[in-house]
């Protein structure tokens, strides 16, 4: 669990900074656990010193799993810090409320996908985290004042 995807992104790009070693290169299990520790630490102390930082995974996070069902609650978690402060973190760094960073996120994607005839509204739907085309198309002509069909038609 701590080691979500965007914490091993991080840890990947810090590696790629500073030494890496490969498992085979420790001589015991104690050189390796001392390694993986101070590994952790330099995380840790990252993310805690930071804010931003946390921001920062939580928005590549966000960015790299929009399509899936996504609660600010279970990213709170997956991040360990609690929905209020990742709350006031996220609308004041980013200038908008988790909802609708998500929503700006999702919709932008339609757009995109609206260009291809080939898919079906439904299909969009899906594809952009919407397990009901009816909430789709509803919450697409509330943010961008015309139903999907029709915008794919302009």
């Amino acid at each position: 669990h701590f080691f979500s995807g965007a914490y091993i992104s991080f840890i990947s790009n810090y590696e790629s900074q500073t030494d890496f070693r490969y498992f085979y290169d420790f001589s015991d299990y104690e050189q390796l656990e001392n390694y993986l520790f101070e590994k952790i630490f330099i995380c840790i102390s990252y993310t805690m010193h930071d804010p931003k930082s946390n921001i920062d995974l939580i928005k590549k996070y966000i960015d790299e799993h929009f399509t899936e069902p996504l609660k600010m609650s279970e990213i709170a978690d997956r991040f360990f810090i609690s929905y209020s402060y990742m709350s006031k973190l996220f609308s004041q760094k980013i200038g908008m409320t988790f909802q609708e960073y998500l929503l700006s996120k999702r919709m932008s994607y339609a757009t995109e996908l609206l260009h291809d005839p080939f898919l079906s509204i439904q299909e969009i739907a899906s594809k952009v985290g919407y397990d009901n085309v009816f909430n789709f198309s509803r919450t697409f002509k509330k943010h961008f004042g015309v139903a999907p069909t029709h915008y794919r038609e302009l």
